[in-house]
């Protein structure tokens, strides 16, 4: 078994894991998205202040901080955020209802 089939088996393990509870994938996804945009919103934030030149040639500094903004974003949401992953998660299953009304419809 080489990598890409293993890989392969893991994306069909998880899709089947996703497929048997909607509800708690669209909650995941929801977070994970408002996580990704307050890391970002984290970064363009620190980005717009000015260095104070103390660490401005520290070695692995981007890396560092970009790994502290998604830990503070992960972090966030997980105390409630900003409220987008709830906004996403509503508006998911509203488009996921009217996709499934729109199909049953059809048949």
């Amino acid at each position: 078994m080489d990598i890409k089939s293993i890989d392969a088996l893991t994306a069909n393990i998880q899709l089947k894991e996703a497929q048997q509870r909607p509800q708690a994938s669209l909650e995941e996804m929801a977070r994970q998205f408002e996580a990704v945009f307050v890391a970002q919103l984290l970064k363009v934030m620190r980005e717009s202040i000015g260095s104070s030149g103390l660490f401005e040639d520290a070695p692995g500094k981007d890396v560092h901080m970009s790994m502290m903004d998604q830990h503070l974003a992960q972090e966030l949401v997980k105390q409630g955020g900003f409220g987008l992953a709830e906004q996403m998660r509503q508006y998911l299953e509203r488009a996921e209802e009217n996709q499934a009304a729109g199909g049953a419809a059809d048949s």
